[in-house]
């Protein structure tokens, strides 16, 4: 299996998620998809719920409630997971989010949307520019953002769900942060879709990242 890539979740796969994920890439793009907390019941996810002051990521139990789990835990978890695919012969696994996997930073066989991103996003802003950031969380907000931050350009937010919100207040909240004068746009979440993009696009008078976009592109040379 050395031509497939690996995707690992942070969360458990369903198979919306998995279709979303396959219509994503390249249809000719072998992939071979793994949740990190697949096979663990809900009773067995929650031992895992942060407490408080601690970073966590979103994760749903059969009765739709949202937790939040520690990142700590998922991250021992996502290495669980790539365990499995190097043990299926894969070389490399990419994690399927766009949060700053630090831990995982210096694994040559583990791919991090983030630094793939943050690259491009200092090769397309002028060097006194400012990032207008859209993220889905606002319980991850700050945690998610710092990475962004580290580039040392100022960094302008706002929260858009796009499971709970409509696209007319997705419209509202960008328009909002091109009139403060970003110089770059990042849909901060693989969920967002080429929709929002389409609309960012009609809205903002400069560059907008859409990551599934981005690694659509990158991994269809690579694989």
């Amino acid at each position: 299996m050395t031509n497939t890539l690996g995707v690992i979740l942070y969360g458990r796969k369903t198979q919306a998620l998995e279709e979303f994920i396959r219509h994503s890439f390249n249809p000719g793009l072998m992939l071979t998809i793994d949740g990190a907390l697949d096979g663990m019941t809900d009773t067995e996810v929650v031992k895992l719920v942060v407490n408080e002051g601690e970073d966590g990521l979103p994760e749903y139990l059969e009765d739709g409630t949202e937790v939040f789990i520690n990142t700590n835990a998922t991250v021992a978890k996502i290495i669980e997971a790539r365990q499995r695919h190097i043990k299926l012969g894969i070389k490399q696994s990419l994690v399927y989010c766009t949060t700053d996997w630090s831990d995982l930073a210096t694994r040559t066989d583990v791919i991090i949307p983030s630094k793939i991103l943050e690259n491009l996003v200092v090769s397309l802003i002028p060097p006194n520019g400012k990032i207008g950031l859209v993220q889905p969380y606002a319980e991850l907000a700050d945690f998610e953002a710092k990475h962004w931050q580290a580039l040392g350009f100022p960094t302008i937010r706002t929260i858009f769900n796009q499971e709970s919100e409509s696209l007319e207040t997705f419209k509202t909240k960008v328009s909002n942060l091109a009139a403060k004068n970003v110089d770059i746009i990042i849909l901060d979440c693989l969920a967002y879709s080429e929709e929002h993009l389409s609309m960012v696009k009609d809205i903002a008078n400069c560059p907008c990242i859409l990551p599934s976009k981005v690694l659509e592109s990158v991994f269809a040379t690579l694989y």
